[in-house]
């Protein structure tokens, strides 16, 4: 196997060690993400079933800040 001389492998390993209002507030970040993402997922599907195309990042974008101000977003 030839390794090209130029390229340097770097990485850095981080751990955390969250109190837990800290470990709280990093779930509640991770479910919003989730919650999100499956919006959308499920919007994009939607869209190319019925229309056969797919959204633009701009469309996306509009709807992910329409969809944080519903009722209950907080």
């Amino acid at each position: 196997m030839l390794v090209d001389p130029t390229i340097v492998p770097q990485a850095a390993v981080l751990r955390l060690y969250p109190n837990e209002a800290q470990a709280r507030q990093m779930r509640q970040w991770i479910g919003v993400g989730r919650a999100l993402w499956n919006h959308l997922l499920e919007l994009q599907k939607t869209t190319y079933e019925t229309e056969k195309r797919f959204l633009s990042k701009k469309e996306m974008e509009q709807e992910r800040q329409r969809w944080e101000q519903e009722p209950g977003f907080e």
